[in-house]
């Protein structure tokens, strides 16, 4: 299979102008990433048709997560690859024994929003793709504190794993908790974000991701043809997605190295592209496991009509060699910043 652009819908999140002739320039994104894709995709069939355990596959598919994020971090250097608030330079930085963050809910994410202190709340501003799903992640988030902390201002999400042990995930925080983040002294009406986990549960967390993998892909190397028909491994996959991204390593560029990864990924082992959510993402640092489940169960769709799959390392150079951008493409915790502004969106 060849992996389009349609596998990359521009995620809300990022369309923090009302204008949209930006969102259209963002949406060619897509065909960047979907040369990326493929470029895994080769280098996924050359790495993983040489080993048969489960430990070298994950390896693997590990080793491209790696060379993807190399790639995101080259095309920063380019105008295409580039996102406001963020310095080529930021794509290099790993999140490490810090954290990093994502401001959401009411007012955040609007077209010139401001917070007024009197009101204590985010004020005026034009509404936004962006302003639109932030609110909406709000109301997730509190309908979680309502029912799993309704005293808290901390939401420590916990990640159930294959094993039937659990980690800690992200935190997703509200009212003084919040407000802290940016240096404000006072809850924010209706303000929250969420925070990475601690770097040890990270990796343990990206680990799962990339150990669910490889058993998909001895299911899929056993003959398994059909996987696609399968809800275990579908719900399989999901899990992944999950994991990974509780498991961020990156402090710029991880969403667009995670959705490159996972696309090749579900091709590789489903014989199908997929065509991801455009807010899976945040709907991951938010909603919590089973929300999260729920909702990619829903909104993960496979696409057709892909050239035959002995075409689709044609062309992409990826097969012996790491991912490499193409000239010939389309074209320590967090220093305070201003509440809800966009460059606090960590990992486009």
């Amino acid at each position: 299979m060849v992996i389009t652009g349609a596998s990359f819908p521009t995620p809300d999140f990022i369309k923090v102008s009302p204008n949209p002739d930006v969102w259209d320039q963002q949406a060619r994104f897509a065909e960047i990433q979907a040369d990326g894709a493929n470029r895994a995709l080769a280098r996924l069939d050359v790495l993983l048709d040489d080993v048969s355990t489960v430990e070298g596959r994950a390896q693997a598919f590990q080793q491209v997560y790696r060379e993807l994020a190399a790639w995101r971090a080259e095309l920063a250097q380019q105008p295409a690859g580039q996102r406001p608030g963020a310095s080529p330079e930021d794509y290099q930085m790993a999140i490490g024994h810090s954290y990093a963050r994502d401001a959401f809910g009411l007012g955040t994410h609007r077209s010139g929003s401001k917070l007024d202190e009197g009101r204590r709340v985010l004020a005026g501003g034009m509404q936004t793709p962006a302003s639109r799903l932030s609110e909406r992640l709000g109301e997730i988030a509190e309908t979680r504190f309502e029912a799993e902390g309704p005293s808290d201002e901390v939401l420590q999400n916990r990640v159930r794993l294959p094993d039937g042990s659990s980690v800690a995930g992200n935190v997703v925080c509200r009212g003084e908790a919040a407000a802290r983040q940016y240096s404000v002294p006072f809850a924010i009406q209706g303000f929250y974000c969420t925070l990475t986990g601690r770097e040890e549960d990270r990796r343990r967390l990206q680990g799962a991701a990339f150990q669910t993998l490889a058993k998909l892909e001895g299911l899929r190397a056993e003959g398994r043809d059909a996987l696609v028909e399968d809800p275990a491994a579908l719900k399989a996959f999901r899990d992944a997605e999950y994991f990974i991204y509780q498991g961020p390593e990156y402090r710029r560029g991880g969403d667009a190295t995670i959705r490159t990864l996972l696309a090749a990924s579900h091709t590789r082992v489903f014989q199908v592209a997929p065509k991801l959510p455009q807010d899976i993402d945040v709907m991951a640092y938010v909603a919590g496991q089973d929300g999260f489940d729920q909702h990619v169960a829903s909104k993960q769709q496979l696409l057709s009509g892909a050239a035959p799959s002995e075409s689709r390392s044609a062309g992409h150079g990826a097969a012996a060699g790491v991912i490499a951008s193409s000239s010939a493409r389309p074209k320590v915790g967090p220093a305070a910043g201003r509440v809800g502004s966009q460059s606090d969106s960590r990992l486009r």
